[in-house]
Parts: C-alpha cells; structure tokens; sequence
C-alpha cells in the first residue's frame, strides 16, 4: 500500500503510519523526506523468517514470520527497496497483533493468545493495552514497563 511519509518533532524521525502501527525509517537507509510516498508491504511467510522485522521475536510469535518492505524513488531520484527491522522487545508484541490483523483474526479481542499489544477502537477512548501475560511480565521489569512507543525508534 502506498503512504504518506511523515516527520517527528519538525523533522528529527521520519515514519510512516498504517491503521495502528508506526513505522520509524532510518534516515542513513532511506532517502526520503516529508510528505513522499512510499510503498508499504507486509510478508508473512508459513515458517519464521530469519530476517524478520521484529528480530527480538521467538519462534513461536507471528512476528517472527513477518518481513516488511519500503519501496520508492528516493530524494535524489533513484529507486530503493529497503527491507526494515526493529530491535525493540515491546515491538514484538505489536507485529504479532499486526500478523493477527493481516491473517484476519480479531485484534480487539485476542482470546487464548498471548504475547498480545490489543489496541481499542477509537470511539472507546481507551488507549491500547497487552493481554494478560506480557502485563505480568511488564510487573517484573526493573524500572517499570518500557514505554513502548520510544522502543520503536530502533527501526532501520
């Protein structure tokens, strides 16, 4: 899918948006500025991926099946294919939600799955929140929970 590339904090990060995620590009991989369009494209594969977006995911994780592409014309006018990756733990909980969505599983509700981000719909006002295990897992952190949305800013 084509999107809009946007910028963070007048131009610190550039990221692109679809539907609930957010995808950070690394600014010495990707030539791109402001409001260019890319193409977007989501991979899952049946076994897991090596190469895999979310790299901290276990085996047994949807995330680990996922490879997501960048493609278009960069600045300076030259096509690019960059396939990109996240280092962040909390972003593995996040793609495995993705990978539901994609599968056409019902993210809002992720009965007898764990390793969940659920995100509410929006005229609930509710912000998002993780299913039951990785909440307890969060409670045994040292410092608590990380914040999940500066765990992305390892995307490349």
């Amino acid at each position: 899918m084509d999107v809009l590339v946007r910028s963070y904090k007048r131009g610190s990060y550039f990221y692109v948006l679809v539907s609930h995620w957010r995808f950070h590009l690394c600014r010495q991989t990707i030539s791109v500025e402001e409001g260019d369009i890319v193409r977007v494209q989501f991979h899952i594969s049946h076994l897991m991926c090596n190469d895999c977006y979310a790299t901290k995911s276990l085996p047994t994780d949807p995330a680990s099946r996922l490879k997501i592409s960048i493609e278009s014309v960069s600045a300076r006018g030259q096509r690019f294919l960059v396939w990109l990756r996240s280092t962040g733990e909390m972003v593995v909980f996040r793609m495995n939600t993705l990978v539901d969505m994609l599968e056409n599983l019902d993210i809002h509700d992720p009965s007898h799955r764990t390793r969940r981000w659920v995100p509410y719909p929006w005229w609930t006002h509710r912000r998002a929140s993780y299913t039951t295990d990785v909440l307890e897992m969060l409670a045994k952190w040292p410092g608590q929970a990380k914040n999940d949305e500066t765990d992305e800013d390892e995307d490349a």
